[in-house]
């Protein structure tokens, strides 16, 4: 009974070798899809940060093939897992529209496609409004940084920090008391 164990067993083994190689896969290609299932199940990444996690000589090391095969196996929604990065950008700090765009579409940040930011920026729940003031107020009530209302006019709309719109920031400066 047991050696009808051990071939029953032994044919199993035969037959998801033989269905790894058929996919075109190797063991290490099967790894790395359970690896990457792994860490798409607790927490987002976009699919470039997911490849470098896979192929990162400082975790998990697996060859840029087995990369490939996880990749192209692994069946994730990249909208939804760009959406729970601005949905959690969104709880942890202030962001505007634009802003939270080219912080989940910058390479040294989330690296989403620009399509994959736009419609996580276009389905989050945020009031923009809102997340203007509580960038004015934060910077305006922190007791380390000296602005004038006009300064941080400037830095709530600027390019490289706040990007939010002029009717945001006016709001903002209103709500606070302090619009020029």
């Amino acid at each position: 009974m047991e050696d009808n164990i051990n071939d029953g067993a032994s044919g199993i083994v035969d037959e998801v070798n033989d269905n790894i190689n058929i996919m075109g896969a190797s063991s290490d290609g099967e790894a790395a899809l359970a690896y990457a299932r792994e860490k798409l199940d607790v927490s987002h990444y976009s699919e470039s940060q997911l490849r470098e996690e896979l192929v990162n000589e400082y975790g998990e090391v697996y060859t840029e093939d087995a990369a490939d095969y996880a990749l192209n196996n692994i069946d994730a929604d990249w909208n939804a897992e760009a959406l729970e990065a601005a949905e959690s950008y969104i709880r942890h700090s202030h962001y505007s529209y634009d802003g939270l765009i080219h912080q989940l579409s910058s390479p040294s940040s989330n690296d989403y496609t620009a399509e994959q930011a736009r419609y996580a920026a276009d389905n989050v729940e945020a009031d923009w409004y809102a997340e203007a003031l509580e960038a004015a107020d934060s910077y305006w009530s922190n007791q380390n940084i000296d602005l004038t209302p006009e300064e941080l006019r400037d830095l709530l709309t600027s390019d490289t920090i706040g990007r939010f719109t002029e009717d945001q920031v006016d709001s903002a400066l209103q709500d606070l008391g302090i619009a020029d």
